[in-house]
């Protein structure tokens, strides 16, 4: 707990990447920020991918998830890092985002949300619920959740959520990567708090023009963190 609340030790700072769960894949960003007198727990992930899986709809039914156990092992510790933030201050502000190479209704997915995020995929529509196509198979790998208080109307704002349909759908020489983007917004008032950036050198961000520039670089960081994934295969 800092003079303002919790806070984070390092920001940016790797959560556990010491973790055997981390072995040859990549190991979670957490970050805090604080706009019109908001704290915001920002949470980058790529889990290990599916790769050495069954097809879904291939010969052994029900398809064996080997790399699954792995995920399991990933969602327990970053659902572990929530569930801190949370014991020393329940209406913290929490968003878990990124390529986490697994579906809505999977127990990683469970794992991770551990009764205390939300994922806002299943808030669309069912025939709108994907991110990536893989097989033919349209489908979610790309989660954005959110803690209990960023669903709350008049509070920390309310959460508006889609994913844009600009890159699963099309052949490679048409679009610029194989994921779907998706975006979320928030309503945060101005509060009597000041308004700084925590335990980062940057300046001030006072204006939604430095906040949207700073959702920009969180999204590039989770851009670059597939892009490497891609690149060796995963």
């Amino acid at each position: 707990m800092g003079g303002s609340g919790v806070q984070l030790n390092y920001s940016p700072g790797r959560i556990d990447p010491n973790n055997a769960a981390f072995n040859s894949s990549r190991k979670p960003l957490a970050a805090e920020f604080t706009f019109n007198g908001h704290t915001l727990f920002l949470i980058v992930n790529h889990f290990n991918s599916k790769s050495g899986d069954d097809p879904l709809f291939g010969f052994a039914q029900p398809p064996v998830l080997v790399s699954e156990v792995q995920r399991n092992q990933q969602a327990q510790i970053v659902n572990d890092f929530v569930d801190a933030i949370l014991a020393l201050d329940p209406s913290a502000n929490i968003v878990a985002l990124g390529d986490f190479n697994d579906f809505q209704f999977s127990t990683p997915l469970a794992i991770l949300k551990g009764g205390v995020l939300t994922d806002l995929i299943t808030g669309l529509p069912t025939a709108e619920q994907y991110s990536y196509v893989y097989d033919g198979n349209s489908q979610v790998l790309d989660h954005i959740l959110i803690s209990n208080h960023l669903l709350t109307p008049n509070e920390a704002g309310f959460a508006l959520f889609d994913v844009v349909h600009a890159n699963a759908e099309f052949p490679p020489a048409a679009r610029a990567t194989d994921h779907d983007p998706s975006l979320v917004r928030f309503t945060l008032e101005a509060t009597p708090a000041n308004v700084t950036l925590t335990n980062l050198t940057a300046g001030p961000l006072t204006s939604p023009l430095g906040w949207l520039a700073l959702v920009g670089l969180l999204a590039l960081a989770a851009v670059v963190m597939r892009r490497r994934g891609v690149e060796r295969g995963e």
